[in-house]
């Protein structure tokens, strides 16, 4: 990823600086309100132009912020979209590289995913197809983010992240390194992919074939008489399959998951759903 020219970074003492800036900040789910009413269309919220060197404070506490390195064009991103992007990735405190992609590769990103740092996504989200920006992330939203639990005080497996390639032992310097410094993501959007979190919850994510008509707003009810196609493929194995499926939504052979995902449909719409496995009751 030469067009970084991150051979030898230079250092920027903005970067030394606990950046404030408006209080146009977002959280997770700052989108939860409309997200259904405007599900599959890409709108761009923030009209403004963006200006190379532009500082963006991304999170309410000023710990992810992200600076345009080089201007991109159409809309901003939305959280639960797949990012193609490429990247080169750093510690603020020596420029020392931890990850970065090679050549022509291009890193999909999905944002909601809890496996990368939340900073990254949140900074990706409001970037621009085109666009080359540097994210600079706080251990609280990079790798050093406090784990969820269970019960029992056990963390969450869906809250697991991924480390690097390096960085998977738990005793390697750079993991340690990485838990607790600050880190800087040299990132270029090549492209997205549409990608809907449909509960906000990362748990069902659609990809539409067949959007519905931008006039048909219903969703099926309880009290609703249904007739769909489904298959429930696992990799590439077909586990289940059923036409032409007359049934309303109090049947109960929907399971739990079907329901979730067949309320978010509309009259003629025809989707993808990608569901996270460790989400899916047994008995589903």
């Amino acid at each position: 990823m030469d067009d970084f020219d991150l051979e030898n970074p230079e250092y920027d003492a903005r970067e030394d600086d606990d950046l404030r800036g408006s209080d146009e900040n977002r959280s997770m789910d700052s989108a939860q309100a409309e997200a259904m009413e405007k599900l599959g269309e890409l709108e761009d919220e923030d009209k403004e132009a963006d200006i190379v060197g532009d500082l963006m404070e991304i999170t309410h506490d000023g710990k992810v912020t992200k600076e345009v390195l080089e201007v991109g064009e159409g809309p901003r991103l939305k959280m639960g979209y797949k990012a193609l992007i490429k990247y080169r990735a750093y510690f603020f405190k020596d420029h020392v590289i931890f990850d970065q992609t090679e050549g022509d590769e291009k890193y999909e990103l999905c944002l909601g995913d809890n496996s990368t740092p939340d900073g990254l996504q949140t900074g990706v989200e409001k970037m621009r197809v085109g666009e080359k920006s540097k994210i600079r992330i706080k251990k609280k939203h990079g790798f050093g983010r406090e784990r969820k639990v269970d019960m029992d005080g056990k963390p969450l497996k869906v809250d697991e992240l991924v480390f690097p390639k390096g960085c998977t032992d738990e005793e390697s310097p750079l993991r340690k390194r990485l838990l607790s410094e600050i880190i800087i993501y040299e990132v270029e959007l090549c492209g997205f992919i549409e990608r809907h979190d449909i509960e906000n919850a990362g748990i069902f994510f659609k990809y539409f074939v067949t959007k519905q008509a931008k006039h048909e707003w219903e969703t099926p009810s309880d009290r609703d008489e249904l007739k769909f196609n489904i298959e429930i493929v696992q990799e590439t194995k077909t586990l289940w399959k059923k036409e032409d499926w007359d049934t309303n939504m109090l049947d109960p052979e929907i399971g739990g998951s079907i329901k979730r995902i067949i309320s978010s449909f509309k009259r003629g719409e025809e989707s993808i759903v990608e569901v996270k496995a460790s989400f899916v009751p047994e008995f589903d």
